[in-house]
């Protein structure tokens, strides 16, 4: 997510981590605290308010460098509804699913964009990774695509595939394996020991918890079993807060919460899909004005999206 080319790019510790924490020792939501974590942000002002915000409400300075941020419906006061139930529908979703395909390659397409103050209108940047069935990573990025008003990629997925490729690199694969996620439990509460195995590190347990859950996601094509499990974990921190309906930033019908974040400046929005329970990605929204970086909050400085997962035959492997 914080990657200049996204969150393909692993060499990891103990969870996997992005290029951004490549080598870094500690704790998978150490390296990508700031942009993974605060995608939550778009959502700290609005409580259990609707939250309505529209391309040209943004404050001019932000517009022509930052994407809009995403729309919320909450349904109104009547049927507005609880956090953990919207987790519960996730969680019954996921464990719906197939098992993924019994083939060698996990094949993972992600869509990043992160701020810098030097820059023109926001273009996501486009990776495809491969996780060998050795553990070695065939990343491949694709010519970024630009952002339309309201802050969409406007590329249909099959699509990606034809785009023009700018890069085509082997990489060390994460060190856990190819095999990691079958090592963990599908038991919310060890679970969650699993993925944050240093909690006193954890100004929020939630923070650390996307976090894992958005690296592993963006590295492996997870288990159903154990995407429902991330989801029951997220709901039993009681840190998260629903936001309502929207639409990702591929135009996907979505159900979004609000994440707290390791930096108070910062925090996270989450879509997921309600049909499937799959995690469509993050926003990391800044909730203060940052006049060094031509920011007025609330103002996103980063995004992840996953675009797709699956299991392919070596053959796809280009």
């Amino acid at each position: 997510l914080a990657g200049q080319h996204g969150a393909s790019q692993h060499t990891s510790t103990s969870p996997p981590q992005t290029a951004a924490g490549r080598g870094r020792e500690r704790g998978v939501w150490r390296t990508r605290g700031r942009l993974l974590i605060a995608a939550a942000a778009v959502v700290v002002v609005v409580a259990s308010v609707p939250f309505v915000r529209s391309a040209t409400d943004q404050h001019s300075p932000n517009h022509a460098s930052t994407p809009a941020m995403a729309q919320f419906d909450p349904g109104g006061r009547e049927t507005t509804r609880d956090t953990n139930s919207v987790f519960a529908t996730l969680a019954a979703a996921s464990s719906r699913q197939p098992v993924p395909a019994s083939l060698p390659v996990q094949a993972v397409t992600t869509m990043t964009w992160q701020h810098t103050a030097a820059q023109g209108s926001p273009a996501a940047g486009i990776s495809e990774q491969y996780l060998l069935p050795d553990g070695a990573v065939k990343l491949v990025e694709r010519q970024p695509q630009p952002l339309d008003a309201d802050g969409r990629i406007g590329i249909e997925i099959a699509a990606i595939a034809s785009l023009p490729v700018i890069s085509d690199q082997s990489l060390p694969g994460p060190e856990q394996g190819p095999g990691y996620p079958s090592t963990l439990s599908t038991d919310p509460a060890t679970l969650l020991s699993q993925a944050v195995p240093e909690p006193q590190e954890c100004p929020q347990v939630s923070a650390c918890l996307v976090q894992t859950m958005v690296n592993l996601s963006v590295t492996y094509v997870l288990p159903p079993t154990l995407m429902s499990a991330l989801w029951k974990a997220l709901a039993g921190t009681g840190e998260l807060q629903y936001l309502g309906t929207t639409q990702d930033r591929l135009a996907r019908h979505s159900v979004a919460f609000r994440a707290p974040a390791a930096d108070g400046d910062l925090f996270t929005v989450i879509y997921a899909d309600p049909a499937t329970g799959a995690l469509f990605g993050t926003d990391t929204i800044q909730n203060r004005d940052d006049p060094q970086q031509q920011l007025i909050a609330p103002a996103v400085v980063s995004f992840t999206v996953i675009a797709a997962a699956e299991r392919v035959p070596l053959s796809r492997v280009r």
